[in-house]
C-alpha cells in the first residue's frame, strides 16, 4: 500500500488555493447560462464555510478539511471538463421542457470522478489505514 504523504498546512493552502482556480477556470466556462455560472462560482465559497464547520463537529483537523475541499474541486474539474456541449443542451431543454433529460455518460463522468477522489482523499489523509 502507498503510504499518504506529509503535507503541512501552510502547503494544503496553497493546494487549495490551486484546485480552488482550477475549478473556477475550468468549471464556469463549461456553465451555459448566467444563473449556472453564479451557481458554480459560488460552490468554491460554500466549500470554505461549511467544511470549517462540519470539521469542527466530527473533530477533523485543518489538513483534513483542505484536502476534502482540494478533492471536491478536482472532482468537480474532472467530472464537468469537456461537456460545454451537453451542458448547452440541458440547459435548452430545462428552458423548453422544464425538466432536464436523461444524460448518461456525464451522469458517468461526474460519479467516476468523485469516487476516483474520494479514494485520492483517502490516500492523502491516510484513511485507508483505518480500513483492513
Amino acid at each position: 500500500m502507498l503510504t499518504p504523504p506529509a503535507i503541512s498546512t501552510a502547503t494544503w493552502w496553497v493546494i487549495t488555493a490551486v484546485t480552488t482556480a482550477m475549478y473556477l477556470a475550468v468549471l464556469i466556462p463549461v456553465m451555459p447560462t448566467h444563473q449556472y455560472k453564479v451557481r458554480a462560482a459560488c460552490g468554491p465559497l460554500l466549500g470554505l464555510i461549511y467544511l470549517p464547520a462540519a470539521a469542527h463537529l466530527r473533530q477533523h483537523s485543518l489538513e483534513t478539511v483542505l484536502a476534502m475541499h482540494s478533492t471536491v474541486m478536482i472532482a468537480f474539474c474532472a467530472g464537468f471538463a469537456g461537456r460545454k456541449k451537453e451542458m448547452r443542451k440541458i440547459a435548452e431543454e430545462e428552458r423548453l421542457f422544464g425538466k432536464k433529460g436523461n444524460h448518461p455518460t456525464l451522469a458517468a463522468q461526474v460519479v467516476t470522478a468523485f469516487v476516483v477522489a474520494l479514494v485520492l482523499f483517502m490516500w492523502v489523509t491516510g484513511k485507508f489505514e483505518t480500513y483492513p
